[in-house]
Protein backbone atom coordinates (compact mmCIF):
# COMPACT_ATOMS: atom_id res chain seq x y z
CA UNK A 1 0.00 0.00 0.00
CA UNK A 2 1.29 3.43 -0.94
CA UNK A 3 1.97 5.72 2.02
CA UNK A 4 1.82 9.50 2.21
CA UNK A 5 4.89 10.74 4.10
CA UNK A 6 5.68 14.16 5.63
CA UNK A 7 9.31 14.80 6.59
CA UNK A 8 10.26 17.99 8.39
CA UNK A 9 13.94 18.80 8.05
CA UNK A 10 13.89 16.72 4.90
CA UNK A 11 16.66 18.66 3.19
CA UNK A 12 19.16 17.60 5.83
CA UNK A 13 21.28 14.46 5.87
CA UNK A 14 18.94 12.12 7.76
CA UNK A 15 15.72 13.59 6.38
CA UNK A 16 17.04 13.45 2.84
CA UNK A 17 17.94 9.79 3.09
CA UNK A 18 14.55 9.02 4.64
CA UNK A 19 12.83 10.82 1.78
CA UNK A 20 14.94 8.95 -0.74
CA UNK A 21 14.14 5.58 0.82
CA UNK A 22 10.39 6.25 0.84
CA UNK A 23 10.27 7.57 -2.73
CA UNK A 24 12.22 4.51 -3.91
CA UNK A 25 9.59 2.38 -2.19
CA UNK A 26 6.94 4.17 -4.24
CA UNK A 27 5.49 6.37 -1.53
CA UNK A 28 4.39 10.00 -1.87
CA UNK A 29 6.78 12.28 0.05
CA UNK A 30 6.42 15.91 1.16
CA UNK A 31 9.65 17.50 2.40
CA UNK A 32 9.41 20.58 4.61
CA UNK A 33 12.60 22.46 5.42
CA UNK A 34 13.70 26.03 6.14
CA UNK A 35 16.91 25.60 4.13
CA UNK A 36 18.77 27.13 7.05
CA UNK A 37 21.95 25.73 5.46
CA UNK A 38 21.30 28.25 2.73
CA UNK A 39 21.01 26.06 -0.34
CA UNK A 40 19.30 23.25 -2.20
CA UNK A 41 22.11 20.77 -2.76
CA UNK A 42 22.38 18.30 -5.68
CA UNK A 43 20.99 15.44 -3.55
CA UNK A 44 17.82 17.41 -2.80
CA UNK A 45 17.50 18.49 -6.43
CA UNK A 46 17.71 14.85 -7.53
CA UNK A 47 14.96 13.92 -5.04
CA UNK A 48 12.74 16.70 -6.32
CA UNK A 49 13.07 15.36 -9.86
CA UNK A 50 10.78 12.50 -8.83
CA UNK A 51 7.08 13.22 -9.40
CA UNK A 52 6.10 11.76 -6.02
CA UNK A 53 8.35 14.16 -4.06
CA UNK A 54 7.25 17.69 -3.17
CA UNK A 55 9.13 20.41 -1.32
CA UNK A 56 7.91 23.29 0.83
CA UNK A 57 10.26 25.90 2.25
CA UNK A 58 8.93 26.68 5.71
CA UNK A 59 10.18 27.96 9.05
CA UNK A 60 8.70 25.59 11.61
CA UNK A 61 8.98 28.28 14.28
CA UNK A 62 5.99 29.98 12.67
CA UNK A 63 2.55 28.88 13.89
CA UNK A 64 1.20 28.57 10.35
CA UNK A 65 4.23 26.74 8.89
CA UNK A 66 2.30 23.58 8.06
CA UNK A 67 -1.11 25.10 7.38
CA UNK A 68 -1.00 24.45 3.64
CA UNK A 69 0.92 21.16 3.31
CA UNK A 70 -2.24 19.10 3.14
CA UNK A 71 -3.52 16.30 5.29
CA UNK A 72 -4.00 12.56 5.26
CA UNK A 73 -0.38 11.69 5.97
CA UNK A 74 0.15 8.09 7.03
CA UNK A 75 3.55 8.88 8.57
CA UNK A 76 5.21 12.06 9.86
CA UNK A 77 8.92 12.26 10.63
CA UNK A 78 10.18 15.25 12.58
Amino acid sequence: MKSKILITGGAGFIGGFLADAFQRRGDSVRIVDSLARGRRDPFLEALLAHPEVEFSKRDLLRDDALSDVGEGYTHIFH
